[in-house]
């Protein structure tokens, strides 16, 4: 029995949404599986598509199976794959940013293909890694540590450590928050999975008062010592059973993640790099924004870097990484600060490109698996980008935004406000230097100087009028200071600053002309939603829509 079903499009949002976070699940061609229970266009989703995807569901937001449900979320999956035939029929597979994404997707799906076939398939669960992290989850300890930036000083502290200096000493070293610096670094009491993985399998594996060596963490490096070390005292058997299921999962993704990060690190020591400094370094320069002496210029197609893959000498030049380069995320290559941070970043895709050199050897580009991921990870980006259009071009009336400002004038007001300056330095020990000259210059002359911040030489470090919300962490600081105050360092994201504050502007009632790209940037999301929906219900009446409900109603879905 086919017939075209709609119930309520507004009302499926949370099903839309998360058919998108489930989408690794996974939605298969129907030549594959040709049990299907509903078309959409040229487009089938079958009961196994249906079932990875609804259960799932279910689990993550523990909700029981019903009748309303299951034709909601069908309902709703067909409007996804509307949604995403409307833009192949409009040409979207033609325009370069799908071209790209479609490269960008490709290789990510062949080096995680390479990793599952050559390393997560040796991967186990034994009983004593359960019983382990059975304990671990019952356990909080008590640590300090110090950080780091860099390798370099992270030994530097070790060694101070192994020659008798005391932990306290070397935490109001490093340390610009007042809290780390006076504690010696306490973190105080945490659990399982409260802190970097690296940072909690280090701590977790010391005994107290134990000094570890420098740890690599998501941020840099942390020398940890445990203080303490707190058990619950009643674990049962019972207990252990009913999470056993659940630890089982948790472990085989961190061994995943550790067999992966092991393998990359061994492999870019194989690989043996040599970089050229002066490239280096002027590429880190254009990276941060400075401008450099033309005479100093390096060409890009100067030797950047040197390794050797599989026997074959392997060089690259500026626009080689450059390349490679188009292919990381905006967080990567945000993470890229300092020199250290670029050779990794270097590293990371030299070993990229033997992975992925290796996986097409093993033809994993022509697997089944591939396709599909590809297809479903293609699929993903295309929805996301029908509604992101949506999102890009609804414009708010300005008659609606008006109306909303005069319902709620009240609640629109300028906040107060001051004036900052600031010197960003990378050290501490550079921030106290630096704070000492202002004695014979001026605090915009010496941020023109040595401020690390882009665009500080041209600013002189004015980062103007700033509220309390703005300041974060550092607004009770700055909002307690005098105007002419020079307060810091004070450390910011791993880096050291002086802020200079100045004058100050009162809180007041908000103009309309203040707050009216305020009002309607809220407004926005609401309206595209609307929009996105009436398209939805359009596409209804455009493309061919069937839905077998008998089909539906008895399948097993498999939950107790």
């Amino acid at each position: 029995m086919a017939v075209d079903k709609r119930k309520g499009v507004a009302a499926g949002a949370a099903f839309l949404l998360f058919i998108i976070l489930a989408g690794s699940a996974g939605m298969a061609l129907s030549k594959r599986y040709p049990s299907q229970l509903a078309t959409a266009a040229e487009r089938t989703i079958s009961e196994k598509d249906f079932l990875s995807r609804y259960g799932e569901f279910l689990l993550k937001f523990g909700l029981p199976d019903n009748a309303e449900r299951r034709r909601q979320f069908l309902d709703n999956l067909i409007d996804y794959h509307l949604a995403i035939q409307a833009a192949y029929d409009e040409g979207i597979e033609k325009t370069e940013a799908y071209r790209f994404r479609k490269e960008t997707v490709e290789q990510k799906l062949l080096v995680d293909l390479y990793v599952e076939k050559t390393l997560f398939d040796t991967l186990d669960v034994t009983e004593n890694d359960l019983r382990e992290m059975f304990v671990r989850i019952n356990t909080s300890l008590k640590a300090r540590h110090l950080y780091a930036r860099t390798r370099e000083r992270a030994d530097s502290l070790y060694a101070r450590l192994q020659q008798g200096e005391r932990f306290e000493d070397l935490a109001r070293e490093v340390f610009a928050d007042s809290a780390l610096a006076n504690s010696g670094g306490s973190l105080g009491y945490f659990g399982f999975d409260e802190t970097d993985p690296a940072f909690e399998e280090a701590a977790y594996n010391l005994e107290v008062g134990a000094i570890s060596k420098p740890v690599r963490t998501a941020t840099g490096y942390s020398i940890i010592q445990v203080e303490d070390r707190k058990v619950n005292p009643v674990l049962t058997e019972a207990e252990y059973e009913s999470k056993k299921g659940g630890m089982r999962w948790l472990i085989l993704d961190r061994k995943r993640q550790e067999a992966r990060s092991r393998f990359a690190q061994e492999l870019a020591q194989e690989l043996n790099l040599e970089f050229d400094e002066a490239a280096l370094n002027r590429l880190l320069a254009q990276i941060q924004g400075e401008l450099l002496v033309p005479e100093t210029e390096i060409g890009d197609a100067a030797t950047l870097v040197t390794f050797v893959a599989d026997g074959e000498p392997v060089t690259w030049n500026v626009d080689d990484f450059r390349t490679r380069a188009r292919y990381t995320s905006e967080e990567q290559r945000a993470g890229v600060t300092d020199v250290e941070s670029l050779k990794n970043m270097i590293s990371g895709l030299a070993v990229r490109e033997v992975m992925l050199r290796r996986a097409r050897e093993l033809d994993l580009n022509e697997s089944p698996a591939f396709d599909e991921r590809l297809q479903n990870a293609l699929d993903e980006w295309v929805y996301a980008e029908v509604r992101n259009r949506f999102e890009r071009e609804v414009e708010v009336p300005e008659d609606s935004v008006r109306a909303h400002f005069e319902a709620n004038r009240e609640a629109y007001v300028i906040p107060e406000k001051v004036q900052v300056s600031e010197i960003l330095l990378e050290t501490k020990a550079e921030a106290d230097r630096v704070k000492t000259l202002l004695s014979d210059y001026s605090f915009s002359e010496l941020a023109r100087r040595y401020s690390i911040r882009p665009g500080a030489d041209a600013s002189g470090g004015n980062l103007g009028f700033v509220s309390r919300e703005q300041l974060g962490s550092l607004a009770e600081s700055v909002f307690s200071a005098s105007e002419g105050e020079v307060l810091g360092p004070l450390e910011i994201a791993g880096r050291y600053a002086l802020l200079a504050v100045g004058e100050r502007q009162a809180s007041r009632p908000a103009r309309f002309e203040e707050v009216s790209a305020e009002i309607a940037s809220s407004m926005k999301p609401r309206l595209a939603r609307e929009t996105f929906y009436a398209y939805l219900k359009q596409l209804r009446d455009r493309y061919d829509v069937t839905m077998d409900e008998l089909a539906l109603m008895s399948l097993d879905v498999g939950l107790k």
